[in-house]
């Protein structure tokens, strides 16, 4: 019996990003690239008659963010497993995407052995952060839990 090809679509608005994924890895035996989209719309256009078991999904778009565009995948499709890949490592962005359904984050400076780790681990039903994106997101933690509580009032008081 053949052993199920990871089907993986790649969502960015650069060319040069998805062409260097791609070539990373379209020689992987346990990889298949299903296809990819430069913008949120193509990507939903995409997802009407295909099918992919991962996304690697950049954040920032042009038409949409990531974030939001991975909540809306996830609500169409539960079982669909994305990793965020980008550049920003502020932990806000590492905890909104994991908070929108994600199953993962990474930074675009992670290693081809890394990026493979990250796939699998997520399309098993792991959640995977790269070490950067981890200590952003712990920051990000320490940071929300230094910040004062206040009240309705109080907002609308500031406001």
């Amino acid at each position: 019996m053949m052993k199920k090809l990871i089907r993986v679509f790649i969502v960015d608005d650069h060319p040069m990003v998805i062409e260097g994924m791609s070539s990373m890895l379209q020689r992987e035996p346990s990889l298949e690239i299903a296809g990819h989209a430069m913008n949120a719309a193509s990507c939903l256009g995409f997802f009407i008659n295909n099918l992919a078991d991962v996304v690697l999904m950049d954040i920032n778009l042009p038409d949409k963010s990531g974030i939001d565009l991975c909540k809306e995948l996830k609500d169409k499709i539960p079982d669909l497993k994305i990793l965020g890949i980008s550049n920003f490592d502020q932990g806000s962005y590492v905890r909104e995407m994991m908070n929108q359904g994600g199953s993962g984050y990474v930074l675009k400076n992670v290693s081809k052995e890394e990026l493979l780790t990250a796939i699998h681990s997520v399309y098993n039903g792991k959640q995977y952060l790269s070490p950067d994106a981890g200590q952003a997101m712990r920051k990000e933690t320490e940071r929300q839990k230094e910040l004062p509580l206040i009240t309705k009032r109080e907002k609308e008081v500031l406001v």
